[in-house]
């Protein structure tokens, strides 16, 4: 584990909530309230109490099916602002496309980068509609945003699962709660996968009204050196202008960009 100079003999409230996340950074996988409890010693009603301040804080998350705990939305928010800033260059290069992308459809433009099991915001070109589709900004770090995105409903997630082998998206999806944030969310495993299959035939995702009532989404992957998926161009349309002449002319103009960022990458 982590070494730090600090007290652990007899540790505050403070000092048991950071191991127990320092103990979930390092285990890998989830863990159940005993055998945190187990691991490090604590008395077994002191760890729930500290697990469901945690969840409600959303350093970590509760997952209903196994009934363990992982990291939360907000532990993953603070590493990748250390992660962003460690890939300035690449959002620097990807900056000016998702403008260039922008204009050219008259969209909001998000550009997202995977992260082992999700994908993160790093950047939004914001169009010039009176009507448009504005994402969550969360975090930011020097004019670059960080939130976390749910991979079973954004566009640019699903865009990069698509590429990912059945094995490796299946395990992916089933480390996280399936939530339905519309009528139109997917959350049976077998239909999702179902609908990766298309989109990777197609070379891209959608999200229509998945996330928000209202908003659809496409997420065109880009790929590294050895073809693996690592960012996503994600075009995001109010539902009213999402006509399939519309989707049709979005797709090919983001798919051009989406090339450009790569070879400016010098990915492929």
């Amino acid at each position: 584990m982590l070494s730090f100079n600090v007290q652990k003999e007899h540790p505050n409230a403070i000092g048991k909530a950071m191991e127990i996340l320092t103990l979930l950074t390092e285990s890998h996988c989830e863990l159940g309230t005993s055998e945190i409890a187990l691991r490090l010693g604590f008395n077994k009603a002191t760890t729930s109490r500290t697990l469901q301040t945690l969840c409600n804080y959303g350093y970590i998350m509760h997952n209903p099916i196994s009934k363990k705990y992982r990291l939360g939305p907000l532990a993953y928010k603070m590493s990748m602002n250390i992660y962003v800033q460690n890939f300035h260059h690449i959002i620097g290069i990807a900056r000016s496309y998702c403008e260039q992308l922008c204009a050219n459809i008259n969209e909001t433009v998000s550009f997202e980068v995977w992260c082992g099991e999700s994908t993160v915001a790093c950047y939004i070109a914001e169009c010039r509609h009176k009507l448009r589709a504005v994402p969550n900004a969360g975090n930011q770090t020097k004019d670059i945003t960080v939130d976390v995105l749910p991979n079973h409903a954004a566009a640019g997630a699903k865009s990069i699962l698509a590429f990912k082998s059945i094995e490796e998206s299946n395990q992916i999806l089933q480390r996280q709660p399936l939530i339905k944030y519309t009528p139109k969310t997917l959350t049976v495993p077998d239909e999702i996968q179902a609908r990766l299959k298309q989109f990777n035939r197609q070379g891209y995702a959608t999200d229509i009204e998945e996330m928000y009532e209202g908003i659809c989404a496409i997420g065109v992957p880009i790929f590294d050196q050895f073809n693996r998926p690592v960012a996503a161009l994600v075009p995001v349309i109010p539902t009213v202008r999402f006509t399939l002449e519309n989707e049709r002319r979005i797709v090919q103009e983001t798919k051009a960009i989406a090339r450009m960022i790569s070879n400016k990458m010098n990915c492929k």
